[in-house]
């Protein structure tokens, strides 16, 4: 699709896939089926694109689904466990986002011969790194709570029991759905492929006693 470089309402996206469609002679009588990520500016009733796309085309039955990507995307948003992300976060900029602690970290990890080099940031934008950050966090959960001590730093997730099976929980759980993101992402995979892939993920969940 071409480089939208001003607006991206439904209206303009909508003129940018019929120009395509002329373009390559794709016959949209032949459309199965339209996948959106569930903006409002993909499915808005009024202006959305998927409006003005079946009005376009005169196609009004194609049948819109929403992208099963971006559903899986948006349950890691009901998961919950604010407090233990923050925490995360907050031990994890301490040590990454000034200098002196960073190298004072690194060197720490290093003269104990640890299998990490360093922590990793999280970014917000990219959720798929929370399973990143969680992992490396738990991975040094010792390290981390020795350094923040000496630094006479807070570290209430990493001494508190309670704490530290929510924050087991969230590593475990946000890996298994970042493996699932990944599988779902794979080149060439027809929607049945991707619906195997979610429906194991459900099962494997269900022998975990987790609903």
């Amino acid at each position: 699709m071409a480089i939208m470089s001003s607006t991206t309402t439904g209206q303009d996206i909508c003129d940018q896939v019929v120009t395509l469609m002329d373009q390559f002679e794709l016959d949209p009588s032949r459309l199965a089926g339209l996948t959106t990520d569930g903006t409002p500016s993909m499915t808005g009733k009024i202006n959305g694109f998927t409006k003005k796309f079946l009005d376009a085309i005169g196609s009004p039955e194609v049948g819109v689904n929403h992208c099963i990507i971006h559903q899986e995307t948006l349950c890691t948003k009901i998961l919950g466990f604010t407090d233990v992300m923050k925490s995360v976060v907050k031990c994890v900029n301490y040590i990454r986002a000034r200098g002196l602690n960073h190298r004072q970290f690194k060197a720490f990890l290093e003269e104990l011969d640890s299998d990490y080099p360093d922590v990793v940031y999280f970014s917000a934008v990219r959720w798929l790194s929370r399973a990143s950050t969680l992992k490396r966090f738990w991975n040094l959960r010792k390290e981390i709570m020795t350094f923040m001590v000496n630094k006479q730093q807070d570290v209430a997730c990493l001494t508190d029991d309670d704490s530290i099976n929510d924050l087991a929980f969230l590593t475990d759980i946000t890996q298994h759905l970042s493996d699932l993101n990944v599988k779902l992402q794979d080149k060439f995979q027809l929607v049945n492929k991707m619906f195997e892939h979610i429906c194991s993920f459900e099962k494997n969940f269900n022998c975990f006693g987790i609903n």
